[in-house]
């Protein structure tokens, strides 16, 4: 396998796992706010989403330019 195929196969990699571990967090917070709204405690429900959200749009580790130029096509 040349070297460059290879540099695309590890990034394609790590990209997996991070979207796998995105998906995880992901659920963890839907069954979190399910489980509020089960127990007829929206208040907290809310309050866990409102800290989702926000820890969510703090996030700076996406860069738009990066993702458009790491496209493996």
């Amino acid at each position: 396998m040349r070297r460059i195929d290879m540099e695309k196969s590890f990034e394609t990699q790590v990209s997996c796992k991070a979207l796998k571990m995105q998906q995880h967090d992901f659920i963890n917070h839907l069954q979190v706010i399910q489980s509020y709204l089960q127990m007829n405690k929206t208040d907290k429900a809310l309050f866990y989403l409102d800290k989702v959200v926000d820890e969510v749009a703090s996030l700076d580790s996406i860069d738009e330019s990066s993702c458009r130029n790491s496209y493996i096509g």
